[in-house]
């Protein structure tokens, strides 16, 4: 039986795998930090772990031991987003299914940002419960529209006839004129 590869050919004929290129460098191209967080529900303690470009998008200056990596990040969610992320949180506890989330946080040097953040409940260590994820700002992501802006106004909805209408040079897509 044939067996897929991890690699694939290229123009040139040469073979061209992942493991080549360095993951670090397309997390770090990318702004995508990664995360683990260990809770201990007993005694309340939350420790953070992160890596070089999580360290950076959380604006950190100087190495953190856990807990206060994770109170920085933790006491910088707006305030409106407590409820929300904790709810992601506990979520992703209970279930084990990978859970996104976008919120809003206090970044030390450029104020408010949308974040992205990704996380999944992973076996538990020492005791504690452990989740893992990335972090991503959003707030300068580009996002190419799905319709252009000039779209919008090329259909319409009919409510008395629960309809849409497409305005396009042709007659007729579908349905009665």
């Amino acid at each position: 039986p044939q067996t897929e590869s991890a690699s694939s050919e290229v123009p040139s004929g040469r073979s061209m795998e992942l493991e080549q290129y360095h993951p670090e460098e397309i997390l770090k191209n990318t702004d995508l930090g990664l995360w683990r967080i260990h809770l201990d529900e007993a005694s309340g303690r939350n420790e953070m772990y992160v890596d070089s470009m999580m360290a950076a998008l959380l604006g950190l200056t100087s190495p953190l031991s856990p807990e206060e990596c994770y109170r920085h990040w933790y006491r910088r969610i707006n305030d409106g987003y407590y409820h929300y992320v904790g709810l992601a949180i506990e979520n992703m506890i209970q279930t084990r299914r990978i859970v996104e989330l976008e919120y809003t946080w206090n970044h030390p040097e450029n104020g408010e940002v949308v974040v992205r953040l990704l996380g999944v409940r992973i076996e538990d260590h020492d005791g504690m419960i452990c989740l893992e994820g990335y972090h991503r700002i959003i707030s300068d992501l580009e996002r190419p529209r799905f319709l252009s802006d000039g779209a919008a106004e090329m259909f319409e909805y009919n409510e008395r006839k629960q309809s849409i209408y497409f305005h396009t040079r042709r007659s007729l897509l579908y349905g009665e004129a």
